[in-house]
């Protein structure tokens, strides 16, 4: 699925949230007095349900579905995103000054908290949390708009509006306590939409970071970098490929061993006498272990000789050439013969 883009209805579903924390603001307008303690700390704990809810069903599970690895391996992302964002969280905590509810000393900096206001600090409070919550909806409908096929809009929007559930009383919580410490009704409902105003902002902007990684670091357009005609256009390009070819060598230190059959030995000719299980080519007991990768590395190495020969054929100065041609053709043959050794007889392959 293709990539996406900015429609009314991301619009809507980063607003959403918003919206919520608005409406349980609205209700320093229809409530009288202050609210119950027991109603309020339901209304809290209503509040963190539907949030742990969303992370667990919105965000963590959905992020370890998108691994496509097994084991521990499944998980290390989601795990290491979830403390990065607890570790974000307490940073905010500790740079914001802020008054947590039914608290009497403030947190955050010393300096600013003597110079906010009590009911600016409360506000403060609920605004600390809403950042990262907007950030959460952002990161969903980045995913969605990148083209993500795990992540739908439907689910996308199940997200907003269980953060709208959860941001309407954190709404009540706000404006109707600013009420009860002498604001006027219009100004503690104006105090309790503004904590909510950072949610569809963090989401733009978490949506916006996303793109512009995505960007920059996916939608690269590769052909004009990596085509064949800008690979082999000079000498010190046959030069820099032909180095790897040094790197494929054996170890002639040890040329035979019972136990672990080396290399460039004539452990399995019909040159030894021993009655072992040497000599395997011609008694007919040579067989090769399905874990053995010497064979498909010696063909792999014979590829990428095969690859420089190939565009050499087609280099217009041949001298300038000749000696990475001639490392290539050497190389190639070196692993044939390793070839005939290990297993007594090779496929002949000429092409990459």
């Amino acid at each position: 699925m293709g990539e996406r883009y900015m429609t009314v209805e991301v619009i809507k579903g980063i607003l959403i949230p918003f919206l919520g924390t608005s409406a349980g603001a609205g209700c320093v307008f229809f409530m009288r007095g202050k609210i119950h303690p027991l109603v309020q700390r339901a209304l809290i704990g209503f509040a963190s349900g539907v949030m742990v809810a969303a992370s667990i069903w919105s965000l963590l599970i959905p992020a370890m579905e998108q691994v496509t690895s097994e084991g521990i391996v499944k998980v290390i992302p989601a795990v290491a995103g979830f403390w990065f964002g607890i570790l974000f969280l307490l940073l905010l905590d500790h740079v914001i000054p802020h008054l947590h509810m039914n608290s009497e000393e403030a947190e955050g900096p010393e300096r600013a908290r003597t110079k906010l206001q009590r009911t600016t600090m409360l506000v403060l409070a609920v605004t600390l949390h809403n950042i990262p919550e907007g950030m959460a909806v952002g990161v969903v409908y980045a995913g969605w708009l990148s083209g993500e096929t795990s992540i739908t809009a439907l689910g996308a929007l199940a997200l907003s509006v269980g953060i709208a559930i959860q941001n309407f009383p954190e709404g009540a919580i706000i404006s109707l306590p600013l009420k009860a410490e002498g604001m006027k009704k219009g100004k503690a409902f104006v105090y309790g939409v503004l904590s909510g105003a950072v949610e569809p902002i963090g989401a733009f902007l978490t949506i916006l970071a996303a793109g512009l990684m995505l960007h920059s670091c996916l939608d690269l357009d590769p052909q004009d970098q990596l085509a064949e005609t800008n690979i082999w256009s000079s000498p010190a390009d046959y030069k820099l490929f032909a180095n790897q070819f040094y790197s494929w060598t054996r170890d002639f230190s040890s040329l035979d061993n019972n136990s672990t059959k080396p290399l460039h030995s004539d452990y399995n000719s019909d040159l030894f006498t021993c009655k072992d299980d040497r000599n395997r080519f011609s008694n007919g007991t040579n067989s090769v272990q399905e874990s053995d990768g010497n064979y498909g590395s010696a063909y792999a190495h014979i590829r990428r000789t095969n690859l420089l020969l190939q565009n050499a054929s087609n280099y217009a100065n041949q001298t300038d050439i000749a000696q990475y041609v001639g490392e290539a053709k050497f190389f190639r043959a070196y692993f044939y013969f390793e070839l005939v050794q290990l297993y007594g007889d090779a496929i002949i392959v000429k092409k990459p």
